[in-house]
């Protein structure tokens, strides 16, 4: 008795697996080629054994096919369909969905093949009860053939914009630009957070932003840089809670005068509820995980310490923790979702290194920790809310630091113009519509 007949829903598999190989039939032949090497030849071969019955040989037909073009959508749904074949259920949903995300990234709206029965039935099978050991799946039908579908890029400096496209930007864009000159647009966030409003704004969109940098624009802003998620988390709050508090925040210069640890931000709230509270897409770019907190009451600075304000009873120095920033990114997407929930969210993390560090090693090293805690509380963000098709990760970061091989102004921390135009004008393609 096989597998899916100790399940109970034997009677679906063989309509699955013809819906798997019609789907596989359905996709077009001439799609462009976008890999290298004989990516064609060896999907012919690979369809060839699984048309005999020996999935194995067609699963490493299909792996080397991968390998040569990862955006071949033909090639994972063949995978899933050698795997399911073995039922390898898990494995062949990994690829099948894998398949589904190509045809709506890359099929200019086609929808030739009908992914939805036979995923349904991959997650059916996968949530059912184990089957005795008797019927265990023999080890040869568990084996996994993954082998890092999505590759690191070989070299820097693409000129290849489907390279480019396959190596940086490959499951975090949107199926189709959607940002029109009718949307409101909020950036907030660290200095990089003011390339994001400045190029915006030379292309006519409505651009409102937290950074005062020169006052180059005729728009909302808050006189201060959001360097770490703590402070963006609370002008979140300020435009979304009524009675928010903090001693990060005065709204007078009186009161400003009493701040004795000169710690806090002069603003405007209406300023703020203007920027953050009406806004359709939010551009948020996270700078740094090392803190300055009050050692009294464990809040945290919104920025640097004024050296001359310094106590040693009272302020203390340290790099958030990962969990800590993804609380922080938490409370910012569900804030945003309870009060504007058709907006969208695009996270990016700013490429602009530390200036300096007080932990005790050197600032590169340093630099290094503080982006991976952001990074990561990013990208748990994301996977936590993989169903919000309005939640992105816009990698400029990666952009920098892997794309180019020197990206950095003379100072070594400030992004030249070339590279922070050729960062936002692959921004446009993925996001705008003109």
């Amino acid at each position: 008795m096989g597998l899916s007949q100790q399940t109970g829903i034997s009677d679906q598999a063989s309509d699955i697996a013809a819906l798997l190989k019609g789907c596989i039939d359905q996709i077009p032949e001439n799609l462009p080629a976008r890999g290298r090497g004989d990516a064609e030849l060896l999907l012919t071969l690979a369809e060839r054994c699984q048309d005999n019955k020996k999935h194995d040989a067609a699963i490493e037909l299909y792996d080397e096919a991968i390998c040569c073009d990862n955006l071949s959508e033909r090639a994972f749904a063949g995978m899933a369909f050698a795997h399911f074949s073995l039922n390898n259920f898990g494995v062949a949903l990994t690829y099948l969905k894998q398949a589904a995300n190509l045809q709506q990234m890359l099929g200019e709206g086609r929808q030739d093949a009908d992914y939805e029965p036979a995923l349904a039935y991959l997650n059916k099978m996968i949530s059912a009860p184990p089957v005795d050991d008797a019927v265990q799946v023999q080890p040869l039908q568990q084996r996994c053939y993954h082998r890092y579908v999505n590759k690191h890029p070989p070299h820097k400096n693409f000129d290849d914009g489907e390279e480019f496209k396959k190596f940086f930007l490959s499951g975090l864009i949107p199926p189709y630009p959607f940002i029109s000159k009718d949307h409101n647009i909020a950036t907030i966030g660290s200095c990089f957070a003011t390339n994001v409003a400045r190029y915006l704004d030379k292309r006519g969109f409505l651009a409102n932003k937290t950074n005062n940098n020169e006052c180059q624009y005729d728009n909302v802003y808050i006189d201060d840089e959001f360097f770490n998620t703590y402070v963006i988390r609370e002008a979140f709050e300020m435009a979304f809670k009524a009675g928010f508090d903090s001693p990060n925040w005065v709204a007078g210069e009186a009161e400003k005068a009493k701040d004795h640890a000169d710690r806090a931000i002069l603003y405007n709230k209406e300023h703020i509820e203007m920027l953050l509270g009406d806004a359709d897409v939010y551009i948020i770019t996270l700078g740094l995980a090392e803190i300055w907190y009050d050692k009294q009451d464990g809040t945290v600075f919104p920025s640097g310490l004024n050296i001359d304000k310094y106590d040693e009873a009272r302020h203390g120095f340290r790099l958030s923790s990962t969990e800590e920033n993804l609380e922080n990114l938490e409370s910012i997407h569900a804030l945003i979702r309870a009060h504007r929930p058709g907006a969208s969210i695009i996270f990016t993390l700013s490429p602009v290194p530390l200036l300096a560090t007080f932990r005790p090693i050197n600032c590169v090293a340093a630099n290094s920790a503080s982006k991976a805690v952001l990074r990561v509380a990013i990208d748990q963000l994301c996977q936590a809310h993989e169903n919000d098709d309005q939640l992105f990760y816009f990698p400029s970061y990666e952009i920098v630091k892997d794309h180019f091989a020197d990206a950095f102004e003379e100072d070594g921390r400030h992004v030249t113009d070339y590279v922070v135009d050729f960062i936002m004008d692959r921004f446009s393609e993925s996001f705008l519509t003109e």
